[in-house]
């Protein structure tokens, strides 16, 4: 048994979701989780990251509890188990974590597995070479990914994000005023490897793909737009991809759309059925961070011009799987004079 105290893994049936979210933000990588216990101190279920994000696809919402999006089918080992077993069966299993029971399922201890190196073979691709034109004249002159935001230019934000996610190989495409980003860049302490490829002609949002070495385009090439102010959780972003069958990863963010006249309804067209006044709709907008992996990279080919909506399009319809992942954290996309000042009020208060 570990010894380990369990406090910090545990939360009850009623704990609202905003709470397991910090106690889980708190804990360590490889060690994010919660077993949920009854009020008898029973285990019922589990919860991790994913388990959240999974439930807001399904239409959960923060307000909610742990009752409401736990794993129910937690796979749990019993006190008298050999423990060398029941890590293995873990293993297997991929499962990082087993609760360890008594007879009347009461938690006793949790066996924790080895944490191996997940961003082994994950490289990052940043999207750098815009023109940035609607943010007029602060561009005229500074690329827009070295506009700064809180005293540091976004790039700086968008980099030590992927640094701290253990991501040790980095790519920027650059295009418009690239001279400016390299001299950045060469003056920056960079804990990982950054490189540079220039498009002589702009690509669009996923043409720099075609750029990359082999090498990186074989394992799995983590996407971001360049102008991205956000608090997500990367090291969940890389796992989430992990734990399913996709050869893609689109993060996406809830937008309301408000429409702001009444909405008439007809059945059968021609025929008035109804007005709504004013509704507001919620759609899932794609947040400008993508995990695509070799079979996704190998559409682009070197010097293509095409734009990501347009390679996922294409990636679905040859029959491939590409999944969704929710962002609750703060985010934003600084692509006007309004989004840049909403972003250094976001980022004072991360």
């Amino acid at each position: 048994m570990s010894g380990m105290d369990l406090t910090a893994y545990i939360c009850r049936l009623d704990t609202p979701l905003m709470d397991v979210l910090q106690r889980l933000t708190g804990l360590l990588a490889g060690r994010q989780f919660q077993v949920v216990l009854d009020g008898e101190g029973r285990v019922v279920g589990s919860i991790t990251d994913g388990d959240i994000r999974r439930g807001l696809i399904r239409g959960a919402t923060l307000n909610m509890t742990a009752a409401e999006v736990m794993n129910r089918a937690v796979r749990c080992g019993r006190r008298h188990d050999p423990e060398n077993q029941v890590i293995l069966t873990a293993l297997r299993s991929d499962v990082r974590f087993v609760p360890i029971i008594d007879e009347e399922r009461r938690l006793l201890d949790v066996l924790i597995a080895g944490v191996e190196n997940d961003r082994a073979g994950v490289s990052a691709l940043i999207m750098a070479g815009g023109y940035g034109r609607r943010l007029g004249e602060l561009t005229k002159h500074t690329p827009k990914p070295l506009i700064e935001v809180a005293g540091r230019p976004i790039l700086e934000h968008v980099l030590s994000n992927l640094e701290e996610a253990d991501i040790r190989d980095i790519y920027i495409s650059t295009h418009y005023l690239a001279d400016k980003v390299v001299e950045f860049l060469n003056t920056r302490k960079s804990t990982a490897s950054i490189h540079t490829v220039f498009e002589h002609e702009p690509l669009g949002t996923a043409g720099a793909i075609g750029l990359l070495p082999e090498r990186v385009k074989r394992g799995s090439v983590l996407v971001s737009n360049a102008d991205l102010i956000s608090s997500v959780n990367l090291r969940a972003f890389l796992d989430y991809q992990r734990q399913h069958d996709w050869v893609g990863l689109v993060a996406v963010r809830q937008h309301d759309v408000k429409i702001d006249f009444g909405v008439v309804q007809q059945a059968p067209p021609g025929e008035f059925a109804g007005i709504v006044e004013k509704p507001s709709h919620k759609v899932m907008i794609a947040a400008g961070l993508y995990l695509l992996n070799g079979v996704v990279c190998d559409l682009v080919k070197a010097g293509e011009q095409i734009d990501m909506p347009d390679l996922l399009n294409k990636c679905y319809g040859e029959g491939h799987k590409l999944g969704v992942f929710p962002i609750h954290e703060e985010w934003i996309d600084v692509g006007r004079l309004e989004d840049l000042r909403r972003a250094q009020n976001i980022v004072n208060t991360l």
